[in-house]
């Protein structure tokens, strides 16, 4: 792996929670989103370090600091039938960029799932963000144009089951 020895990668605990909160801060508002965000470290918590966690994450550290992170959870592919990850969020600080911290967190995650058979990587990313999509086409990832991403708020689901 090509990473510094200073940086660290490692699982995130609940008492990274207001760290990890932050670094999703940051990733919000450096795709002007902030504004959209209503998560707050107690919800990090609450879903993922619970008995039954709805998320893993994996950190990078440089001197006891986190400077990055992936937030992700398990999926299945009926059509594959083989288990795969949903990186949700992908976020490396600014300061830390260029130096494999992404790819690594990546890296780390698949590494630390090879027991389940993960057969393949998922993710979104923001259409204005084009430094990320290049990112991801060299690691290997594909568009999939003939996917669409379809949202059903809160208010939608309970009505729908009203």
């Amino acid at each position: 792996m090509n990473q510094s020895p200073k940086i660290k990668i490692q699982p995130g605990r609940e008492g990274d929670a207001n760290d990890i909160h932050h670094l999703l801060e940051e990733l919000a508002d450096s795709i002007d989103m902030k504004d959209k965000m209503k998560s707050v470290p107690a919800n990090i918590v609450q879903y993922g370090f619970s008995s039954n966690p709805l998320f893993q994450t994996l950190l990078a550290k440089h001197e006891g600091n986190v400077i990055g992170l992936c937030l992700y959870f398990f999926t299945y592919s009926s059509w594959m039938g083989a288990p795969g990850i949903y990186i949700q969020d992908l976020f490396v600080k600014k300061k830390y960029r260029k130096q494999n911290i992404g790819k690594n967190l990546i890296i780390e995650t698949i590494k630390n799932n090879q027991s389940k058979d993960i057969n393949h990587l998922i993710l979104k990313v923001d259409e204005t963000n084009i430094r990320a999509k290049k990112f991801y086409e060299r690691l290997g990832f594909e568009f999939k144009s003939e996917e669409h991403t379809y949202f059903m708020k809160a208010e939608n689901i309970s009505a729908l089951g009203e």
